[in-house]
């Protein structure tokens, strides 16, 4: 429909020379979020999680098989362990292998670029554009939330394409193609979050039937079942079976992992995350709207920006799922509830848009090549090179190490077998984190010595400042050799 007030006339008037803003936009989109990521690579690439990520990756491309035991510590060595994540990592760790650390942020940018391109050109193709734009401006900086070169940057892309593609089944009225529920192949071996995409299959269905006339609720539910059905089965298709949709059920039962890591803590809206209200509360409105114009829709959208809200909120790691899942399943909605706020029709690109787009595009890419590349590297305080050679000319990296949880990737990549690491969602459970924790919280040291003579430590590896830095330089028994601004190595005391 066109808009009928002279203000949203006004704002979709054409662009000079008749550049079309759906797609336009989102190549400026793009090529602003690839330039920017990369800028801020060591950021980017400084979780501690991205190097043994990239570490297994290559273990697979050099090995040519799926590891199924724990190959990488000397506390849970031998233990069964999965790479789940499997095709992510073999991309990441093909992209280092391919060009260093610079190649690892490039893939990861383009990642975090085109999820948000593709978000704003959604948008676009479905409101009027400052509505758009607006939404995008609110939800882009929790899109961006924790952008980092892991597993869930790249899986961003198939939550986008599994949503649009339910969500246009719903307004049609009809069961998605069984085709798309062959996206849980790749997403059950790319990232854990693909249990998430079931469930927001199953409330988006039930809107379907609602609002089908009654006629044919029985034929669009067994549509949709067998939609359902199959999706399932497609989560099933990996190298371990089964078992990676268990692990990612399992990691919300252990809870072990969930009390201690950053990224599963709680948000602190009032706090440090303020930044979330404007989102909360824009999602909040829009629901509030669609609600009182089509309950169905608004009771059902309502409930997934509610659960994915309140996974956000109870753990920080889902704040980007929030955001893309309340921008797709909140946009068609909006536009049916007054004609002002739905996109205008779109004719064919002007001969002018593409090589516009393509310019755009083709700058961003070479400006990227030419950033340079010394900056293209994880921040040293988890890259503690000196320290670890300073304990290899010691004599003690041959031992059993103890070493700070965030240092993991950095141990993995290098060869190190570690005391701890970021793998916590299969390893180093069972009461073991608890344990650690319990040593360290521990006035003096006598529990943490204990737990090293109980795995043999030779040596620690901690993070300057941290509780085990602390606790090691109070102990008895424990000699420093090394310590710069990022790292301190620690060698059990000879008698």
């Amino acid at each position: 429909m066109q808009p009928t007030s002279p203000a949203f006339a006004a704002a979709d008037r054409p662009l000079p020379l008749g550049l079309d803003k759906t797609l336009l936009y989102p190549a400026l989109a793009f090529a602003a979020c690839l330039l920017v990521e990369l800028l801020r690579a060591p950021m980017l690439l400084g979780d501690p999680d991205t190097q043994w990520h990239v570490a297994i990756g290559r273990h697979i491309l050099a090995t040519g098989t799926w590891p199924r035991a724990d190959l990488w510590s000397h506390t849970f060595l031998g233990e069964p362990w999965i790479a789940k994540e499997w095709i992510s990592q073999v991309l990441l760790g093909g992209a280092h292998l391919a060009a260093g650390w610079p190649g690892v942020a490039f893939l990861a940018s383009v990642a975090i670029a085109a999820k948000v391109s593709w978000l704003l050109a959604f948008l676009m193709r479905r409101l009027e554009p400052r509505v758009a734009l607006l939404a995008f401006l609110v939800g882009v900086f929790l899109v961006m939330f924790g952008s980092l070169a892991r597993p869930h940057v790249l899986a961003h892309l198939l939550m986008i394409g599994w949503l649009v593609g339910v969500t246009r089944a719903v307004e049609r009225g009809r069961a998605p193609p069984l085709a798309l529920a062959l996206l849980m192949i790749p997403w059950a071996n790319m990232h854990a979050s693909f249990p998430l995409a079931i469930g927001l299959a199953g409330l988006l269905g039930l809107e379907a039937l609602a609002r089908a006339p009654a006629a044919e609720r029985v034929r669009l539910a067994l549509s949709w079942a067998g939609f359902g059905l199959l999706a399932v089965a497609c989560t099933t298709v990996t190298p371990y079976g089964a078992t990676p949709l268990l692990v990612a059920i399992s990691v919300f039962e252990a809870k072990e992992a969930v009390l201690y890591i950053g990224e599963w803590q709680p948000l602190e809206p009032l706090g440090t995350h303020w930044f979330v209200l404007p989102a909360f509360a824009g999602a909040a409105i829009a629901v509030g709207a669609i609600g009182l114009r089509d309950p169905r829709a608004g009771l059902v959208r309502g409930a997934i920006v509610l659960v994915c809200g309140y996974m956000a909120v109870q753990h920080q790691r889902f704040v980007p799922d929030f955001a893309i899942v309340a921008l797709v399943v909140l946009a068609d909605p909006l536009a049916r509830l007054r004609p002002g706020l739905a996109a205008p029709p779109r004719g064919a690109p002007t001969r002018t848009t593409r090589p516009a787009v393509a310019g755009v595009l083709t700058a961003a890419l070479v400006a990227a090549l030419l950033l340079p590349r010394a900056s293209m590297a994880p921040h040293p305080r988890v890259t503690p090179v000196a320290a670890l050679e300073a304990a290899r000319a010691a004599g003690s990296a041959g031992t059993p190490v103890l070493n700070d949880y965030p240092l993991g990737g950095f141990l993995i990549l290098e060869g190190v077998p570690t005391f701890i690491d970021g793998r916590s969602d299969q390893l180093f459970i069972d009461g073991f984190m608890h344990a650690v924790h319990a040593a360290l919280e521990t006035a003096d040291a006598t529990a943490l010595t204990a737990m090293a003579d109980r795995h043999a430590v030779g040596w620690a590896l901690t993070s300057t400042g941290t509780l085990l830095d602390r606790r090691l330089a109070d102990a008895a028994g424990w000699r420093e050799i090394h310590r710069d601004p990022h790292a301190a190595v620690f060698v059990r005391a000879r008698p």
